[in-house]
C-alpha cells in the first residue's frame, strides 16, 4: 500500500485536454461506471475546482482523514484506539486507508440515517398518541 495520490490544479487543465477528455466521454458506452467516473473529472475541473485522484488503498496521515471524515483529529485518534477505525504503522506514525475511511463514512452515514428515521418515527407516534388521548377525551364527554 502506497500513495499515489494525484492532484490535478483545474487551471492548468487546457482547452484541449477538455475536448480530449470530452472525446473519451462519448466513446465509452452510456452507463458504464468509467463512463461516469470521467464525466465527474471532467465536471469538477469544468466549475473551476481542482481534482483529487487516489485509490482505495492510499494511506493518508491522521490529519487528512480526519478532514475527510469531518471530525477532529484528537477524535479521530480516539476512533482509532477503540478500534473503530483501522490504521497501519508506518515507523511510528499511523496511516489510515481511503477505502477504511470510506467505509467508516458510510457506516456513519447508514448510523445517522437511522437516528434521524427514529427520531422522525418517534415524532409520528407521539403524535397519534396525542391524537388518539384526543379522541378518546371526546368520546367520553
Amino acid at each position: 500500500m502506497g500513495t499515489n495520490v494525484r492532484t490535478i490544479s483545474a487551471s492548468s487543465v487546457t482547452s484541449a485536454d477538455m475536448a480530449a477528455l470530452d472525446s473519451m466521454i462519448d466513446r465509452l458506452p452510456a452507463g458504464s461506471e468509467l463512463r461516469g467516473a470521467i464525466e465527474s473529472v471532467a465536471e469538477t475541473v469544468q466549475s473551476g475546482r481542482d481534482l483529487v485522484i487516489a485509490s482505495e488503498a492510499d494511506l493518508v496521515s491522521p490529519a487528512a482523514a480526519a478532514k475527510l471524515v469531518g471530525v477532529s483529529r484528537t477524535h479521530l485518534y480516539k476512533l482509532m484506539d477503540a478500534g473503530e477505525l483501522p490504521f497501519v504503522n508506518v515507523g511510528r506514525d499511523r496511516r489510515v486507508s481511503l477505502g477504511d475511511l470510506k467505509v467508516f463514512r458510510d457506516r456513519q452515514d447508514r448510523l445517522r440515517k437511522q437516528v434521524a428515521e427514529r427520531f422522525a418515527h418517534a415524532g409520528r407516534t407521539r403524535a397519534a398518541a396525542r391524537r388518539s388521548v384526543t379522541m378518546r377525551g371526546r368520546a367520553q364527554a
